[in-house]
C-alpha cells in the first residue's frame, strides 16, 4: 500500500469477511472499492479469526468479541465495557507505531473508541449511521440503553462528518438527535447487480428446503423484532400451502424480547412442518436459496435503508415487503408488492400473488442503480471535505435516565 494515500480506519461491530447482516456487507463491499485510492484498514470483529491478515487490497484486523450473547440482557452495559476495552487494547496492541488520517466509525458501540484514537492520531471522524438505538428500540430504562444513546447523540455532534445510508433516515435520525439535515450526507448501499443476476435457479437447492407442491417463501435478515420476523412465523402457522425458510441470525441487540425470538424460532420449527429457521448459511449457498424461491420476504418494522431488498431485485425473485424508513427511498408498487405490516394482510397477499415479469425488470433495474462504485466515490468526497475543514470541537453529551440530554 503507497505511504502518500490516505490512511483510513474502518471500525464495526460485525465481521466484515463474513458478513450476516448489512452491516458487514456494507463494510466489506464499500472497503474494497475505496482500497484503489484509499489505504484502508479494517477493524472489525471475527467468527473465531483473530489478527491481521490481508483481503482483496486492505489489511484487516479482526478480534473475538465472545460476549455478543449478553446484549439485551440486564448486564449489558457490562458488556458494553468491556467490548470497549477489548477494542482499545487491541487497537494499542495492533496500531501502537501508526497514524491514521480519518477514522470510519460505523458502529456507534464503538464511539467511545473512534474518539480516543481520533485524539491520540489528530484523525478526522466520519460516522455513518447504520442503525440508530434510539430509534429502532422504544424507551427502555437501562444503563444500556442510555449508554448506546449517548454514544450516538456524541457521535452526530462531535463527528467530522455524518453519513446516512438513506434520504428518509437521515430525516429520522437528524430529528431524533435535533440535529440539521444539512450536516448528514446521503450515500446510499450498492449492490453487485451483475453478480447476483449470474447466479442460476438450483433444482437441488429448490427441492432440499421446499416441497414439490407447495410455494416457497424465504426471509433474509438478523433474527431481531426490528426486522419483523415475528410475522414470518405466524404466516408460516397460517398458510400451510406455503414453505417457509429463514435465513436469522442470532445477533447481538438491545432490543426488548430479542433473547426470546430464538426459542420462538426453534419452537415453531418444531410445531409446524413447513417452517425452517437457519442460524446461519454461507453466502453462496444463501444466493442460491433466494435465487429458488418463490418470494422474498423483507417484513421489516424499522429499515434504516434495506440491502436485501436489492438482492432480492438483482436476483430477479419477486419481493414482497412493508417498505418502511429507508426501503421507501426506492421501493414501490412498480417494483415490488409493498404491504402493511399486518398478518392478515400478508396472508392475503400470498393468495392473490403471482410472479410479474414487469415487476421483475423493474426491480432488476432498480438494483442496477445501486453501485457500490458510486457509495465510494462519495464517500472519497466526504473525505476530501473533512481533510480540508478543522477538527469537529468534541465534548462529550450525556443522556440522563429519563432519556433526554
Amino acid at each position: 500500500m503507497s505511504s502518500n494515500k490516505l490512511k483510513v480506519l474502518h471500525i464495526g461491530m460485525e465481521d466484515a469477511l463474513s458478513p450476516s447482516g448489512g452491516l458487514g456487507v456494507h463494510m466489506d463491499e464499500l472497503t474494497r472499492k475505496l482500497a484503489k485510492d484509499v489505504d484502508i484498514t479494517l477493524f472489525c470483529v471475527g467468527d473465531g479469526e483473530e489478527g491481521f491478515s490481508e483481503s482483496r487490497n486492505r489489511r484487516v484486523m479482526r478480534i473475538v468479541n465472545q460476549n455478543d450473547f449478553w446484549m439485551g440482557s440486564p448486564t449489558s452495559a457490562y458488556v458494553d465495557l468491556v467490548t470497549l476495552d477489548q477494542f482499545l487494547l487491541n487497537a494499542v496492541q495492533a496500531f501502537s507505531n501508526e497514524r491514521f488520517d480519518v477514522i470510519h466509525l460505523h458502529d456507534s458501540h464503538l464511539w467511545r473508541v473512534a474518539r480516543t484514537l481520533a485524539e491520540l492520531w489528530d484523525a478526522k471522524i466520519v460516522y455513518t449511521v447504520h442503525l440508530a438505538h434510539t430509534l429502532v428500540h422504544d424507551f427502555i430504562a437501562t444503563d444500556s440503553w442510555a449508554y448506546a444513546a449517548t454514544n450516538e447523540m456524541s457521535a452526530a455532534y462531535e463527528s467530522d462528518a455524518v453519513i446516512s445510508v438513506s434520504n428518509a433516515y437521515r430525516a429520522e435520525f437528524a430529528n431524533q438527535v435535533m440535529l440539521s439535515t444539512d450536516r448528514i450526507d446521503v450515500i446510499p448501499n450498492g449492490v453487485d447487480s451483475q453478480f447476483l443476476n449470474s447466479i442460476p435457479f438450483d433444482i437441488a437447492i429448490r427441492e432440499k428446503y421446499g416441497t414439490p407442491r407447495r410455494k416457497l417463501a424465504v426471509f433474509v435478515g438478523r433474527l431481531v423484532s426490528s426486522k419483523g420476523v415475528e410475522l414470518v412465523t405466524s404466516l408460516a402457522a397460517q398458510r400451510p400451502d406455503w414453505d417457509f425458510v429463514a435465513v436469522a441470525s442470532i445477533a447481538p441487540t438491545i432490543e426488548k424480547y430479542a433473547r426470546e425470538l430464538p426459542r420462538r424460532f426453534r419452537a415453531a420449527e418444531q410445531a409446524l412442518d413447513n417452517f425452517t429457521w437457519l442460524n446461519r448459511l454461507d453466502q453462496p449457498t444463501k444466493w442460491l436459496l433466494m435465487k429458488a424461491a418463490d418470494i422474498g420476504l423483507v417484513p421489516s418494522i424499522h429499515e434504516p435503508f434495506g440491502i436485501v431488498a436489492l438482492e432480492w431485485m438483482a436476483l430477479e425473485t419477486p419481493l414482497m415487503t412493508t417498505g418502511v424508513g429507508g426501503l421507501a427511498d426506492f421501493v414501490n408498487t412498480s417494483n415490488a408488492v409493498v404491504v402493511e405490516y399486518d398478518v392478515e394482510a400478508w396472508s392475503r397477499a400470498l393468495t392473490k400473488f403471482k410472479r410479474s415479469e414487469r415487476r421483475i425488470e423493474q426491480g432488476l433495474v432498480t438494483a442496477q442503480s445501486y453501485t457500490w462504485s458510486s457509495a465510494a466515490d462519495d464517500t472519497m468526497k466526504v473525505y476530501e471535505k473533512v481533510m480540508n475543514h478543522d477538527r469537529q470541537f468534541r465534548q462529550p453529551r450525556i443522556v440522563m435516565a429519563t432519556g433526554r440530554t
